[in-house]
């Protein structure tokens, strides 16, 4: 991977930005067994999006979306978030490697380990 400057904001407020709207949406608070669930789909679409979209490897989103691994709620979710990503976060592709969210008095606290963004997969040869 290729390393590149830190953006112009912190990465962890740029995530913040992405998942926040899926706990209000679901009503779930970040601190329950449902909150660290829907964190980790958030970051899960999260990469498989970089990894298609910059890394050339759509696999991961392929299988992320498969109707057969997900239950047609978790589906709904899953698809705003892809469609989320892509369209108001697009130029932002870190990679996020683990996350933790807490809401303490009322004030919504991330922390996360970001790496840079992926190349994108080099072309095979037949």
């Amino acid at each position: 991977m290729a390393l590149r400057k830190k953006p112009p904001k912190k990465f962890s407020a740029t995530f913040l930005d992405f998942a926040k709207p899926a706990f209000e949406r679901m009503g779930i608070e970040p601190n329950s067994r449902e909150g660290e669930a829907l964190l980790k789909t958030c970051w899960m679409v999260w990469n498989a999006v970089v990894f298609a979209d910059i890394g050339g490897q759509p696999r991961y989103l392929e299988k992320l979306r498969d109707p057969a691994n997900l239950n047609p709620a978790t589906r709904v979710i899953v698809d705003w978030l892809v469609e989320r990503k892509r369209t108001r976060f697009k130029t932002t592709n870190w990679l996020v490697g683990d996350c933790r969210l807490r809401q303490v008095r009322g004030e919504w606290r991330l922390r996360i380990e970001a790496r840079a963004e992926p190349t994108p997969a080099e072309p095979r040869l037949r």
